[in-house]
């Protein structure tokens, strides 16, 4: 019972911390301090340890010896292997997905598209990286593969994190061109165009994140 109570504490550390980096109250770079989150939630510093090795595992932060726990803040080059890494899982998933994908999963991702083509007048980072994500997932279950689906799971958080802090678009028109693409050649059963959307979308994606970064 015991072990069950502390477990809970961890996942509310965790959910907690998670969302102050998300909502961007905790920003890159900035030392997260462990003793303060262990007094504030009357908890031993081992579990706050525990809360940070995950959130490190699931990519939010960095802990560096003599240094403490870091919000991640990518360099240029930590971004063009995040990016390089998910091109070429997604170019797998896409054409797995050009295969396998069902008319269900087409229409979830017009549903999606849809919901996304209402963000652009009224446009909101929170909100589209939620939508974009899920997008991208949809392809990725279609894959049925397993193994894509873990790795590109750890991907997108990261992506997620770098476009809450850094993507520089100010709507989402580039990136409902590039979905439309991809939607329409998931649905034409065309893996050339797959491709050729995948590799569009990922490399628009980076550039905004790069910009950000002033790198």
């Amino acid at each position: 019972m015991i072990a069950v109570k502390k477990q809970d504490i961890q996942d509310h550390i965790y959910n907690y911390v998670k969302e102050q980096i998300m909502t961007r109250a905790i920003f890159p770079g900035s030392r997260i301090v462990e003793d303060d989150l262990s007094n504030d939630f009357g908890v031993s510093r081992a579990a706050v340890r525990n809360v940070m090795t995950r959130l490190q595992n699931d990519g939010f932060v960095e802990i560096i010896p003599n240094k403490g726990t870091i919000v991640i803040k990518p360099t240029d080059e930590e971004i063009r292997k995040v990016y390089h890494t998910r091109l070429h899982l997604e170019l797998g998933a896409g054409a797995l997905a050009v295969q396998n994908i069902t008319d269900e999963a087409l229409a979830r991702l017009e549903e999606n598209y849809a919901a996304q083509v209402k963000l652009k007048d009224d446009f909101s980072m929170e909100a589209y990286t939620e939508l974009n994500r899920a997008f991208h997932w949809e392809i990725v279950r279609a894959s049925n593969n397993d193994y894509y689906a873990k790795y590109l799971n750890e991907i997108y958080t990261v992506v997620h994190i770098f476009m809450i802090f850094y993507d520089t678009a100010r709507d989402n028109r580039q990136s409902l061109k590039n979905h439309r693409l991809l939607l329409d050649a998931l649905k034409a059963r065309d893996p050339q165009k797959v491709e050729e959307a995948i590799r569009l979308d990922n490399a628009s994606g980076m550039d905004d994140i790069s910009r950000g970064c002033g790198v």
